[in-house]
């Protein structure tokens, strides 16, 4: 708990609000590593995640993007996919371009 109220002290003097209920834990680890990392207790009130998503972009525990970019191009699929329907239904290109 010594460590929420830090952290909630500081962001107390730059007029910052802490939300407990939005917030998570992440520890960062180097999976080049062979051995076990032991890693630290969680800390009190926040849920330990594996990843997150920091400005759009999700990132691991292993500082691994990997996920964020399957996520991109499954993004890319559907809308290539939605603009090969539009075409097979009679869409001219210029207007499958207006509506990409």
């Amino acid at each position: 708990m010594d460590k929420i109220d830090s952290i909630h002290t500081l962001a107390s003097t730059n007029n910052l609000n802490l939300n407990l209920k939005k917030s998570v834990e992440i520890v960062f680890v180097d999976s080049t590593r062979r051995r076990q990392v032991q890693l630290p207790n969680p800390l009190y009130g926040i849920p330990r995640a594996s990843s997150i998503k920091i400005l759009g972009i999700t990132v691991s525990s292993h500082l691994s993007v990997s996920a964020h970019v399957s996520s991109v191009i499954g993004r890319c699929v559907q809308t290539i996919n939605a603009l090969r329907i539009l075409r097979l239904h009679g869409l001219c290109n210029e207007a499958v371009h207006c509506v990409y």
